[in-house]
């Protein structure tokens, strides 16, 4: 959690003097951060909890109101078939605020969703996604 916090911290200050999407002027690392965006939403809609896990990295993080903290991919799963078990045929619609770029290896999106399930109930929700470059 202290690192969580660190790095959120950090985005902020480095943000400054950071680069923003700007309309016709979308980087490489922002065009693979919305592609990125889409496969979330294409494993989400089908229900497919590993695919979804497999967008995280091998040690991400994911923490949603009200739950643990989920720690690496078979964790971020486990989280993901359980919800998907409670709420079969669930879908999503994600609209991404802004991508910032914060350095080589660090960007920053923001944005909302909203979950639709079968009975028609929604819930939208603002979330933010820190992404380190790896493997390079």
């Amino acid at each position: 959690m202290r690192v969580t916090c660190v790095l959120l911290c950090s985005c902020w200050v480095i943000g400054l003097a950071a680069a923003d999407e700007s309309p016709g002027q979308i980087s490489p690392d922002q065009q693979a951060i919305r592609k990125n965006a889409e496969a979330f939403v294409a494993a989400f809609d089908r229900g497919d909890s590993k695919s979804v896990a497999a967008l995280w990295a091998e040690n991400g993080e994911m923490s949603l109101d009200g739950e643990a903290v989920a720690i690496g991919r078979e964790e971020i799963a486990a989280q993901y078939a359980d919800y998907f078990a409670q709420n079969p045929g669930a879908k999503i619609e994600v609209q991404i605020d802004s991508i910032r770029v914060l350095g080589p290896a660090l960007a920053v999106e923001r944005g909302h969703s909203e979950v639709i399930n079968d009975d028609d109930e929604s819930v939208v929700d603002a979330y933010r996604l820190v992404y380190t470059r790896q493997g390079e």
